[in-house]
């Protein structure tokens, strides 16, 4: 198993960039944070596709290439929490090393994927993971990936970041999870949530729904497909969503407050009354505001308060 800590790009750095030593180890990282996310990518992943879901508050750690469970904690040693999000056959992966990591977990969530990984009750069918192990060429994981992501627009989308492995690699990859699998005994490690796509293709949702009975305390279902750019996104970053809707939430409670302090949006709205009334054609003759809008009256011989002798420069307006 292969972790990297990954790293925002920083000043004179062109591009993200990992590392997978105990400190920093390239010029311009910044200093570690105090939590960290770690993450387990599903088979056959790199970071390649993950690079620009970073976490704004944590540090983004990144586990893949499961030809060996061998867990390596040294890049986690200095955090004072670990929040863990794992996708795909990250999910099984995360189930086994976690219970012996001794780490400080805060949460855990699975997407996606479950303990048992190959079983017709509670994971992929055993048939369908021998054809996909005895048939994989380049071909046939193109055509995977495309079941993986639901759509064509998504499965487009996703070839740009795809990961950077050979399919050799993938196959060796996927021949060892199945010979792990069978060796290991079950974990017990109880995850704090599990989100299932109901649209899922590779681990079917009722599988899913089965599997988590026991080892779960919440699960959450969402109209998509077994690899979910919006998903992983909200819950690999999830503080970057909370910040928008925070916002959100401070314009919407200090919006009575506009007409009274907002006096820069009124300087700029007069401004505007005065130069469309200067450069509007004829037969409008006067601009005003009222209500957040701006009114064009119709003709000189309506009064201009009168409604019917005013129309608006917005089409939205009321």
């Amino acid at each position: 198993m292969k972790l990297k800590r990954l790293y925002p790009p920083q000043k004179a750095v062109n591009s993200l960039h990992s590392e997978t030593g105990t400190g920093c180890e390239v010029a311009g990282c910044p200093p570690l944070r105090k939590e960290a996310l770690l993450f387990f990518a599903g088979w056959g992943m790199d970071e390649t596709p993950f690079m620009h879901n970073l976490p704004p508050n944590k540090d983004l750690i990144i586990c893949y290439d499961y030809r060996s469970l061998d867990f390596d904690s040294t890049l986690l040693s200095t955090y004072e929490g670990i929040y863990v999000v794992a996708w795909s056959m990250g999910v099984w992966a995360a189930s086994q090393v976690l219970p012996d990591s001794n780490l400080p977990l805060k949460q855990s969530i699975a997407i996606n994927g479950t303990p048992f990984p190959i079983d017709d009750m509670r994971g992929i069918p055993p048939a369908i993971f021998e054809g996909t192990l005895n048939n994989l060429n380049e071909a046939t994981l193109q055509k995977f990936r495309r079941r993986m992501c639901g759509s064509g627009s998504a499965f487009q989308a996703f070839l740009e970041i795809a990961p950077q492995r050979p399919v050799e690699e993938l196959k060796e990859e996927l021949a060892a999870i199945g010979r792990q699998y069978s060796e290991l005994p079950p974990s017990t490690f109880v995850w704090n949530k599990a989100i299932i796509g109901e649209s899922d293709h590779i681990f079917p949702p009722k599988n899913q729904e089965q599997a988590w009975q026991k080892y779960c305390n919440e699960i959450q279902r969402y109209d998509g497909a077994h690899y979910d750019e919006k998903i992983l996104k909200e819950n690999l970053a999830p503080a970057a969503a909370s910040s928008k809707l925070l916002i959100a939430q401070r314009f919407t409670k200090a919006i009575g407050t506009y007409p009274h302090e907002a006096r820069v949006q009124q300087q700029i709205a007069r401004k505007m009354c005065s130069l469309l009334q200067q450069h509007l054609p004829p037969p409008c003759c006067r601009v005003r505001l009222r209500d957040g809008y701006l009114f064009a009256s119709a003709t000189p011989f309506v009064p201009p308060g009168t409604l019917a002798a005013e129309r608006p420069l917005r089409r939205d307006a009321p």
